[in-house]
């Protein structure tokens, strides 16, 4: 599976999410081309992300993805919205077992996005 490109409305729904949670950095999921948001629960937000793994199995299975689809068809994408780009030490050393991650930074009001 090739990885979505972060545009049209994946974008616009990217980008309001991530306004709407400034300054803390949002995080969720990205299937079918739209981004699902996930509730940061990091004890420091607006620094970091973490989600809780129950709300991610709840959203799965919500958006009824199918287990063996999990791999190649959701993203995990959070945000930088003081504009970090590119993912943070943080980050790379808090990946979780999902394959693609994605980082969004909010950059003159739009978005640089990342995979990493």
């Amino acid at each position: 599976m090739d990885l979505p490109l972060i545009e049209g409305r994946l974008k616009l729904s990217m980008l309001a999410l991530v306004r709407e949670a400034a300054p803390d950095e949002a995080v969720g999921i990205i299937y079918n081309e739209m981004a699902y948001p996930l509730r940061n629960i990091s004890d420091s937000p607006t620094d970091h992300f973490a989600m809780n793994l129950a709300d991610l199995r709840e959203l799965v299975h919500l958006l009824q993805i199918h287990f063996d689809l999990i791999d190649d068809n959701v993203f995990l994408w959070h945000s930088h919205p003081g504009g970090g780009v590119g993912p943070s030490r943080f980050d790379m050393t808090h990946k979780t077992p999902l394959k693609h991650h994605l980082v969004v930074a909010l950059v003159d009001n739009d978005l640089v996005s990342t995979w990493y």
